[in-house]
């Protein structure tokens, strides 16, 4: 008789599709101090090594004030304002593109400027100048440039404005018959995705209503661009920017992200043969994992790179583009017309696993069976083969996502080529599983002669790089060798894990399902020895490879220091670490370290004599127990000194 066990297992994994992330969420963090590593003395920011560009600032300012932070705070001798009104505005001239006019006027109008009075300049009216009869900005074929300067004078305050009308009807007119906008995409009679997006928020942001013909046209022209990992994909791969600007438009639109899920779930089957005395048993493993739908948000946060950045074409400008899409603030970032809140219902899935078997063997199974979000089932299958040794059976199986209809197909070949009597100690076989072909156990007896239980002993012989898989039994010892060193592991069987003694020098390695270890026998700092439990067959019953290895122990490097805490902001502070463990793989990792404000004291009057202790996170005028101990402590030992000093005189 022949047992099949099938496991068809949905992994519960709790995904929560966070949208919008908080600013003092980890992502957003590591993104500000990238922005804030690339910040130049004069206030400005560049690509590093190279030197900075104008047109980036705005944006970086632009993703500062979204996650709710004072653009003017960000000095570095100069802040980002201070560049704007000493280098960008003063170079601007006619022949600047009214794109770079609009990127610096929604950066100033979010910072709480004027761009109607900046050094000596009215940045609006100059932009309002380039305006032609059409409606167009400046007869440019790119639409970008009328999208851009809609979201700019919106800002500024002029919305209800002929300008501003005349802007958004010449861009009705250029949308594509696709519903999308674009000049200059692969297929010039089609649209792009940026410009769709980039389309969408000016339209809104103008006044037009979610539900009226063209943002609607171009939100089902947006969506056909959407990849299956979730991504928006222009047609060269999804990337940083179409993700951000759709991730925006679907925001500004006040759309509920759930109709952007795409089906996320990976299906794997496995099979594995072992022996006991002369029945040979199969497992077939079929595992599902539901990562619960792919979003766009979920893509756009997987492209960030350990630096914090965001890199697809400009890092400081994709990375700035990044922090106001997944705060779900779309340009310009102060507008108020937007409902940012998105409430994203997880979509249960529910998969259809089938197995259609081939071959000389006959078995009864049910067609389908259906595992939610969640679920777990496990079946447990009986057949009798006939004449089965030497035989195989293609076995297919066949996984569905109901949700969307995609399914996936595993193949497994099942094959009886080891048997326990016939004179070859094969793999799978071991004294314990199969005496007559691999010899009978050793025993001990412990020590002192005083009876007790015995221990089954094994021989796994000389230990090499290529190693071995084995079967092996809850409470036996296994002796295997390496450079004549004589070694033993012994395995103990728990639900879900399973932990090996090891000798010579004691050693406890704990190991769940999958789990590799490396373990170092002699105390060297070099690993010896690698071991994976690759499954749990039975509560007895393991089977586990074991591999010699010589590398060496690993270590973490020295950290570079912690930074300097930044001002106080809110009552709190922040400054950059490092942190390195063997779940950072034994690398240095960054992060943001935060922490209330710490409060300083001083007399009063010392403040007004040193203006350097204006910072925002020193309070003056307040007296703690801790200072007026500190005080009568030091009176003390003065007045003790005097005493002693008197004395001796006398």
């Amino acid at each position: 008789m022949i047992r099949i066990f099938l496991l068809a297992l949905l992994l519960s994994v709790s995904f929560s599709h966070a949208f919008p992330l908080g600013d003092s969420n980890e992502t957003i963090q590591k993104a500000l101090v990238y922005l804030n590593s690339t910040q130049q003395s004069d206030g400005g920011f560049g690509d590093s090594p190279s030197a900075y560009y104008a047109d980036l600032t705005p944006f970086a300012v632009m993703a500062i004030k979204a996650a709710n932070q004072d653009p003017h705070g960000w000095a570095k001798n100069n802040s980002p304002i201070d560049f704007m009104k000493n280098v960008s505005v003063p170079s601007f001239n006619s022949s600047t593109v009214p794109t770079y006019y609009a990127a610096v006027i929604m950066a100033l109008v979010a910072s709480g400027e004027n761009p109607d009075n900046i050094s000596g300049r009215n940045l609006t009216n100059e932009l309002i100048s380039r305006q032609l009869s059409d409606g167009s900005f400046n007869g440019s074929a790119w639409i970008t440039d009328e999208e851009w300067s809609i979201l700019a004078l919106v800002a500024a305050g002029y919305k209800n404005t002929s300008v501003v009308q005349n802007a958004t009807n010449y861009l009705i007119t250029q949308q594509k018959p696709d519903g999308g906008f674009g000049a200059f995409c692969p297929d010039a009679s089609s649209s792009c995705p940026d410009e769709t997006s980039l389309g969408i928020t000016a339209l809104i942001t103008a006044g037009y209503e979610t539900n009226s013909t063209a943002v609607q046209q171009a939100i089902s022209r947006l969506k056909q661009f959407q990849a299956s990992d979730g991504g928006i994909d222009p047609g060269w791969g999804a990337n940083t920017d179409s993700d951000s600007w759709a991730i925006q438009a679907v925001v500004a639109a006040g759309n509920n992200f759930t109709s952007w899920a795409k089906s996320n779930y990976t299906a794997n089957a496995s099979s594995g043969s072992y022996v006991t005395g002369i029945l040979t048993n199969f497992s077939i493993n079929i595992s599902v994992t539901n990562y619960g739908n792919n979003y766009p948000f979920d893509h756009l946060a997987k492209l960030q790179n350990s630096s914090g950045a965001f890199n697809y074409f400009k890092p400081v400008q994709d990375t700035a583009y990044a922090v106001m899409a997944l705060l779900g603030k779309p340009f310009p970032v102060n507008n108020t017309y937007f409902n940012q809140t998105q409430s994203i219902a997880p979509v249960n899935q529910t998969f259809s696993v089938s197995i259609n078997q081939t071959g000389v063997w006959s078995y009864a199974m049910p067609n389908t069976t259906e595992l939610g979000l969640g679920a777990s089932n496990t079946t447990l299958y009986i057949y009798t083969p006939s004449d089965s040794v030497g035989k195989e059976n293609n076995v297919t199986v066949r996984l569905t996502a109901l949700s969307d209809g995609v399914n996936k197909s595993v193949q497994i070949k099942l094959s009886v080529s080891s048997l326990c009597g016939n004179s070859v100690c094969e793999v799978g076989e071991s004294c314990s599983l199969c005496s007559a072909d691999c010899g009978a156990c050793q025993t001990t007896q412990p020590a002192g002669g005083g009876g007790g239980s015995k221990t089954s002993v094994a021989d796994f012989g000389d230990l090499t790089p290529t190693g071995f898989t084995r079967d092996m039994i809850a409470g036996t010892k296994y002796d295997f060798r390496i450079d004549d060193a004589i070694h033993s592991i012994t395995p103990k069987v728990s639900s879900d894990a399973a932990i090996f003694e090891i000798n010579s020098t004691p050693l406890t390695v704990t190991l769940k399902v999958n789990e590799t270890k490396k373990v170092d026998l002699d105390g060297d700092n070099f690993y010896d020895l690698e071991i994976k439990l690759d499954k749990i067959i039975s509560n007895i019953r393991v089977e586990v490879t074991l591999k010699r290895i010589q590398e060496p122990v690993k270590t973490c490097p020295v950290c570079p220091p912690s930074g300097e805490w930044s001002g106080c902001t809110a009552n709190q502070q922040n400054r950059t670490s490092y942190r390195c463990s063997e779940d950072t793989s034994y690398s240095c990792v960054l992060f943001v370290d935060n922490r209330s404000c710490e409060v300083q004291n001083y007399p009063p009057d010392t403040k007004a004599s040193n203006p350097n202790m204006s910072g925002s996170n020193i309070l003056t005028g307040q007296v703690t127990a801790a200072n007026i101990a500190y005080v009568a402590a030091l009176v003390f030992i003065i007045a003790l000194g005097l005493f002693l000093f008197y004395t001796q005189r006398h």
